[in-house]
């Protein structure tokens, strides 16, 4: 996946904007069978800690 395609999200003042990866999550399999009218969703992760946020080559 290139950095075109990793979504960017805003969290507001606090935590601003941030690159945001997909992860797959087997639990997430499950939710459209236990609720039908769900279209979609997902799982993002962004950031580990702020020694790494901080002197990632992402930003």
């Amino acid at each position: 996946m290139g950095m075109k395609e990793i979504p960017k999200f805003n969290f507001g003042e606090l935590f601003g904007e941030r690159y945001c990866l997909p992860m797959y999550l087997e639990e997430l399999q499950s939710l459209p069978g236990l609720i039908p009218s769900l279209n979609e969703t997902g799982f993002y992760i962004s950031g580990f800690n702020w020694m790494t946020d901080t002197n990632s080559p992402i930003r």
